[in-house]
């Protein structure tokens, strides 16, 4: 997935389209749903939104404030 969103973004934004909007259909939560906004993110910086990104990263942060994977 990670490929898809460097190379194909808006191929890769339309497959998480449908989580992101639903998350409970599928089986997510805000808390475990931290991977999905990190390739939204990526996927939204290789179209140029980086507002958009900059936002699901920060939030990804706030929610995992320990998580050094999330530091760059």
């Amino acid at each position: 997935m990670l490929w898809a969103c460097i190379v194909l973004p808006d191929r890769a934004l339309d497959a998480l389209h449908g989580p992101l909007a639903d998350l409970e259909k599928f089986s997510l939560n805000e808390t475990n749903s931290t991977q999905l906004d990190i390739l939204t993110a990526g996927a939204c910086l290789q179209k140029k939104e980086n507002a958009r990104a900059i936002q699901l990263l920060q939030k990804a942060m706030t929610k995992h404030p320990d998580d050094d994977q999330l530091r760059f």
